[in-house]
């Protein structure tokens, strides 16, 4: 889950708002790459199921 976006604009491709700075080109493969890394899992809890933590 992302906990805090590092500018403005990132948060509003995220949020899929318009970002004027921003090709609308670029505005949907964004969007998907962030959504992507929202839902990825953190790496700890399968370093324990592996035993390697």
């Amino acid at each position: 889950m992302i906990q805090s976006f590092g500018n403005r604009g990132t948060e509003l491709v995220f949020l899929r708002e318009r970002v004027p700075k921003l090709d609308t080109r670029i505005h949907k493969s964004a969007n998907k790459k962030l959504h992507q890394l929202d839902a990825a899992v953190p790496w700890t809890p399968f370093a324990y199921l592996l035993g390697i933590a």
